[in-house]
């Protein structure tokens, strides 16, 4: 089984592909790769980049990386969000020193 992996970052330039458009500044998931996602929330943009995850119901464990830039109180609040929305989903943080990455994760 394939690792589905997404990363939440800030656009560095205007960008635009599959129908998914951003400008600089914004917050932007990538899922394997692809631009799935835009918001000015990083959460947010996490939890819509991974409902987009390929077979996502089927899913069930997912470790986020929180990035240097995001605070251990929105883990909980992360957290909250994907038990509701994937209620058989086993959710796990780490720490990560990233200052590019706001949330990186692993699905599978």
């Amino acid at each position: 089984r394939d690792v589905v992996t997404l990363v939440t970052t800030t656009a560095t330039k205007n960008f635009s592909a599959e129908g998914v458009s951003c400008e600089a500044g914004d917050m932007i998931t990538m899922v394997n790769g692809q631009l799935k996602s835009v918001s000015t929330d990083s959460i947010q943009v996490f939890i819509d980049g991974l409902s987009q995850a390929p077979d996502i119901e089927d899913l069930e464990n997912i470790l986020i990386f929180r990035g240097a830039n995001e605070v251990v109180f929105r883990e909980e609040k992360l957290r909250k969000l994907i038990e509701e929305r994937f209620p058989c989903m086993e959710v796990n943080f780490m720490e990560s020193d990233s200052k590019v990455y706001n949330w990186m994760a692993g699905v599978l």
